[in-house]
């Protein structure tokens, strides 16, 4: 595998990788909601005669308010970054990197899927791309990138559990092309002002017959807010890639 080849792989696979953890959370969804469904269903009971009794005359309490949900709102992307009114955050591109727009990364998630995902995988991700709404993409000639999806749940999930089912299916993903992966711990990290829970891991690729020893490191960000989950990946094929991307996130004054 060529160089280029490769970096086109990794882009594809950044991408991938951040709708399998939407596919990993899909699928813990409707096994919740399944389970849910099978406790609410009526159960047979014995028949017999019982004589009712008197229902009391309750006074109704009443309905606490609901607090109002912020509904998302796609960000504007354009040639010269990416702004978030919904998030409060924008996006300038480092040096060197330049934004997709969104016909680029639909294509870019379909070659990742066809890559690195057997029959079920991309009949699993294809279901899912339903529920994800494409952000935002830039990338770099050297395999730098960062890239952001909003998915949509089915059901509630904390941030640091929507990244443990993620990672089986990260791992799952890369081993299959002869990668090996190594994760970092799950902590907390500031973005452009915004909070998010990351989950840090190193893919290495080594093919000496083909003189390739490279190693990437890959960060996947997750930011909770209302019902949807907020999923951005940066890869670094370079030594400071992870902080020239991040350096290029800053809070929007709204």
């Amino acid at each position: 595998m060529g160089k280029k080849k490769l970096l086109c792989c990794i882009l594809a696979l950044a991408l991938a990788c951040t709708a399998l953890a939407g596919c990993a959370s899909r699928e813990a969804g409707l096994k919740a909601l399944a389970s849910k469904d099978a406790a609410l269903s009526p159960q047979p009971t014995a028949s017999a005669t019982v004589t009712p009794a008197p229902t009391p005359t309750a006074t109704p309490e009443p309905t606490p308010a609901k607090e109002p949900e912020t509904a998302y709102r796609p960000g504007e992307l354009s040639e010269d970054g990416y702004i978030s009114t919904w998030l409060g955050l924008q996006f300038t591109p480092p040096k060197g990197m330049i934004m997709l727009d969104e016909e680029q990364m639909r294509q870019s998630m379909q070659a990742g899927g066809q890559v690195i995902l057997d029959e079920e995988g991309q009949q699993m991700l294809e279901k899912t791309a339903g529920n994800l709404g494409y952000e935002m993409m830039c990338v770099s000639s050297e395999g730098d990138n960062v890239n952001m999806l909003v998915e949509e749940a089915l059901v509630s999930l904390s941030e640091r559990q929507y990244l443990t089912l993620s990672q089986s299916q990260m791992e799952k993903a890369f081993t299959s092309q002869g990668m090996t992966i190594a994760f970092g711990e799950i902590a907390e990290q500031e973005i452009g002002g915004v909070t998010f829970t990351s989950l840090p891991y190193t893919v290495k690729l080594v093919q000496p017959e083909a003189g390739l020893d490279m190693s990437m490191d890959i960060t996947t960000f997750v930011k909770c807010k209302g019902k949807y989950m907020v999923v951005m990946t940066v890869t670094s094929a370079t030594a400071d890639g992870t902080e020239t991307i991040l350096s290029g996130f800053s809070p929007l004054d709204l």
